[in-house]
């Protein structure tokens, strides 16, 4: 009803009586959902609150689009969420992805229908969200995986380590002047995966407090050094400031020359924006009109 369409990926061949049966059952679920009261008897509730909730703790751009994938296991007449993939757009990947992105509290479950609708996504999640059975069920899942989630966000560094040699491959291979490469938000590899330290355990912060669940923050500690931040405008300098590694720039630091309205922009054309730590000396440009992608 929202404009989305579903196609089915297997079996690659369907009869037509086969495809009439599914697409009636879907539209069933989509009546009861949209209505306010979800068919639990006809979809898995664990299974769709562990797809949405992972959406919703990666702060995934591509959630809820054509890369969610849905299933029925055979003599089964439950629709299971998942197998779940698509996630070179969470935590806060992409610069040229806007704004809202890159921050780490915030909630995309919250829109309205509309919003997701015009936005392309599929309205399920929001109306689910809405009912009291769900919500209470995928905070229950939360709360239970946080040891597992500060484990692994404890881990990043371990799997730095293990990937760091094919890493280098990549960017000798698809440098990121290639246009070919997703270029980060830092110049340095290692500062990227710093980031990502940084916003995944944000991340988990900021949940937490939404969802009212007990937690002992996880918080990101610089390394004790101190970066240049050169702001131009115009291809002329306007400012420049000595930050300690990990600080976020505040509007009370750069409202003087960095005007509301206008933008951000690395020397890679992406958008920095205030809720990105400081990790490396950088040059940013104050421009007027935001990157096109």
């Amino acid at each position: 009803q929202d404009g989305n369409h579903f196609s089915v990926k297997r079996p690659q061949e369907i009869n037509e009586n086969d495809l009439t049966q599914l697409e009636n059952r879907i539209n069933q679920i989509e009546t009861s959902i949209l209505a306010g009261k979800p068919d639990f008897e006809m979809m898995d509730l664990d299974s769709f609150a562990v797809q949405i909730l992972t959406e919703e703790v990666t702060r995934n751009f591509d959630a809820y689009k054509t890369s969610s994938f849905y299933y029925y296991l055979p003599g089964d007449d439950t629709l299971y969420a998942g197998p779940m993939w698509d996630y070179d757009g969470a935590f806060g990947e992409f610069t040229r992805l806007g704004i809202w992105w890159n921050d780490p509290a915030g909630i995309l479950l919250e829109d309205t229908p509309e919003m997701f609708a015009a936005d392309g996504r599929l309205t399920w999640p929001v109306y689910l969200y809405q009912n009291e059975t769900f919500k209470k069920r995928m905070k229950e899942i939360y709360a239970q995986s946080l040891t597992e989630l500060r484990a692994l966000a404890e881990k990043i560094p371990q799997y730095e380590e293990l990937i760091q040699d094919s890493v280098l491959c990549d960017q000798l291979r698809w440098p990121a002047s290639s246009g070919l490469a997703h270029e980060g938000k830092y110049v340095k590899w290692e500062n990227n995966v710093r980031y990502l330290r940084y916003f995944f355990g944000q991340r988990l912060n900021s949940l937490c407090e939404a969802w009212n669940i007990s937690w002992d923050p996880i918080s990101f500690m610089g390394n004790g050094s101190v970066h240049t931040v050169t702001f131009t405008r115009d291809g002329e300098q306007v400012a420049q400031m000595e930050v300690k590694d990990g600080t976020l720039l505040g509007w009370q630091d750069t409202e003087s020359f960095y005007p509301q309205g206008y933008y951000l922009i690395t020397q890679y054309g992406g958008l920095f924006t205030l809720d990105l730590p400081v990790l490396e000396d950088c040059t940013l440009d104050i421009v007027l009109n935001p990157p096109e992608n």
